[in-house]
């Protein structure tokens, strides 16, 4: 994950910190407390800005510039709420809210694949993976976004991690949640759970819809298909209205 600090106070957390799966205890440690969830937007003239929900925008006025360039992101932050935005419209734009950002992090941002029929199992591999169920795994704002658990060997080897549409024509709305371990032995010396985020861009015909059917090989065993409804748990104006989680994520989990 590209890293920024923007407060000396609040930080992310530095070395590797492994978990077991599920484990969403409420403590974090010395670690980041992000309280939202995100999608970091450049306008195509150039105004920088936050989607919080699919109602929700967010104005920062501590940032000029998006961290990660011209690309569009999802990102966990730590935001102070200002109150209402009460600046003039940016290039016909106006916002909900005016924001302090005080950390952000980029979670791994990547489209969703089309189905390769019988190659989906080679290329995409076949590899156990699971679901979190919790406030960072959430559909919306065009955007499919998971908290998921699974082996991993060593947590520096890069593993593939794809969501695959187009798999059953009698339901567009089911997708596969596919793991390729690529070089890295799981089980070895007994192999870690690790635990990440990972967002994935809907194209048009999924970007809107009001859920997906996410069909998994789980670690517990066997296929699961676990079905998530389009959010709708709006932004009520008050930080303590945000969906925050306290799941421990995989620091520096090498995924692709």
């Amino acid at each position: 994950m590209k890293r920024l600090i923007l407060s000396a106070a609040l930080v992310f957390g530095a070395g590797l910190m492994l978990s077991s799966c599920l484990k969403d205890d409420g403590y974090y440690g010395d670690y980041f407390y992000p309280n939202a969830l995100v999608t970091a937007k450049t306008s195509d003239s150039g105004t920088f800005y936050f989607q919080l929900d699919d109602r929700t925008t967010l104005k920062p006025d501590n940032m000029v510039k998006s961290p990660y360039g011209d690309k569009e992101v999802r990102a966990l932050v730590n935001f102070s709420d200002k109150g209402p935005w009460s600046g003039s419209e940016e290039d016909g734009l106006s916002f909900d809210r005016s924001v302090t950002i005080n950390a952000i992090d980029s979670v791994r941002t990547k489209d969703a694949v089309v189905t390769l029929g019988d190659e989906n199992d080679k290329v995409y591999g076949t590899a156990p993976i699971s679901i979190i169920d919790n406030s960072w795994t959430v559909l919306e704002d065009g955007y499919l976004t998971l908290t998921f658990c699974a082996w991993w060997g060593d947590p520096r080897i890069y593993h593939e991690i794809n969501l695959v549409t187009g798999t059953d024509p009698e339901n567009p709305n089911l997708v596969e949640l596919r793991h390729n371990p690529l070089e890295d032995d799981i089980y070895y010396m007994g192999g870690i759970q690790a635990t990440g985020i990972i967002a994935f861009r809907l194209d048009e015909s999924l970007a809107d819809a009001d859920h997906l059917d996410i069909r998994f090989n789980s670690i517990y065993g066997g296929d699961k298909t676990w079905t998530i409804e389009r959010n709708t748990d709006y932004y009520l104006g008050n930080e303590s209205s945000v969906r925050s989680s306290s799941a421990e994520i995989t620091e520096n989990l090498a995924v692709r």
